[in-house]
């Protein structure tokens, strides 16, 4: 995954995990991974794997892949201060 491709999804994660009222740690915890993951994740700094862990954070954010990176209109976005 190419590095705008890896901040754009992340920034999709972080608007969904906005929209759940989710902190970073009750995303982690429901994942199973430390914090610091869902923090690099969502910064771009670290690229989801598509072996499943797209899958798992869709169902913990309760919504679709489609609704994960579509949903989000750029005014959405910079109302929660995510970059598009």
């Amino acid at each position: 995954m190419d590095d705008d491709l890896a901040r754009t999804v992340g920034a999709a994660i972080r608007f969904r995990r906005s929209l759940a009222d989710l902190t970073q740690d009750q995303l982690a915890e429901r994942l199973g991974v430390d914090r610091a993951v869902v923090s690099r994740i969502e910064s771009g700094a670290r690229a989801v794997r598509l072996d499943g862990e797209l899958v798992r954070l869709c169902a913990a954010l309760n919504c679709t892949l489609r609704q994960l990176l579509t949903d989000a209109t750029p005014a959405q976005r910079a109302a929660l201060g995510v970059q598009p």
